[in-house]
């Protein structure tokens, strides 16, 4: 089981988690834009472990850029809870001023 306390592991969920149609892990990148430092070889790694853990799964429709298939992920049911529970516990901490 992937240990979501990884926070490579968080703000990789939390960016398929919202995108509902699917992204691909370069997108992820650019989203990412400088709050997290990865590499793309990381973000590939984490999207295979999640999605092995069933955190996220390949979308069903098929990306195809300049002749070559892109993976893209979308978040799976217990990918959207382990997200709503991770909200939840941010707004607790921060209700009661935790920071760390």
């Amino acid at each position: 089981m992937v240990v979501m306390v990884d926070d490579k592991n968080k703000w990789v969920l939390g960016i398929v988690f919202g995108h509902e149609r699917g992204i691909h892990p370069y997108g992820i990148m650019k989203e990412l834009n400088g709050q997290e430092q990865m590499s793309i070889a990381t973000i590939y790694k984490i999207c295979s472990r999640l999605e092995k853990e069933g955190y996220i799964q390949m979308t069903d429709g098929k990306s195809v850029v300049n002749g070559r298939l892109r993976k893209c992920y979308t978040a799976t049911g217990k990918g959207k809870q382990e997200m709503q529970k991770l909200n939840r516990k941010v707004k607790t901490d921060s209700r009661r001023g935790y920071s760390g």
